[in-house]
């Protein structure tokens, strides 16, 4: 059965092969400070590590925008891809926000990730529209009514 457990900073070692395990040891001691906090920039923020029976195989992460609407994200390890993880993932963290009063969730997508668009339209979420980021990506913006 798929469970989110909240990141604590040993939890390092058990995100390989994800993009957290290319983050400076300072950047990791203040990401996993924020979300124990369930704080960032004085906004609600988590992450989660996904786990299937003693098997970690990614992690899901939660950000308020405003009081109302909150943007959910995941990553799968590879190996674990296209077995549904992000789907219960999202889906779990997504009954979570509802829970805790967010009524909208929202997802920045890029334009080249297929998978996640997939996912986050089979989990519901419809495109509002298209633009190109400060990175120059062409990302696509996703919203959900919770």
């Amino acid at each position: 059965m798929l469970k989110l457990q909240a990141i604590k900073y040993q939890d390092r070692e058990l995100l390989r092969d994800t993009s957290l395990e290319a983050m400076a040891n300072d950047e990791w001691e203040k990401m996993i400070s924020e979300s124990t906090a369930r704080s960032h920039n004085r906004q609600y923020f988590e992450i989660f590590i996904v786990t299937e029976g003693d098997t970690v195989v990614g992690y899901v992460s939660l950000y308020a925008h405003s009081p109302h609407i909150i943007s959910c994200g995941s990553e799968i390890k590879p190996q674990y891809r296209r077995q549904g993880y992000a789907y219960q993932a999202e889906s779990l963290v997504l009954k979570m926000s509802k829970s805790l009063g967010y009524t909208v969730a929202v997802a920045y997508i890029r334009e080249s990730n297929s998978a996640s668009i997939r996912l986050h339209e089979k989990l519901g979420f419809e495109q509002d529209s298209a633009f190109v980021n400060d990175k120059n990506n062409e990302m696509r913006l996703y919203i959900k009514a919770l």
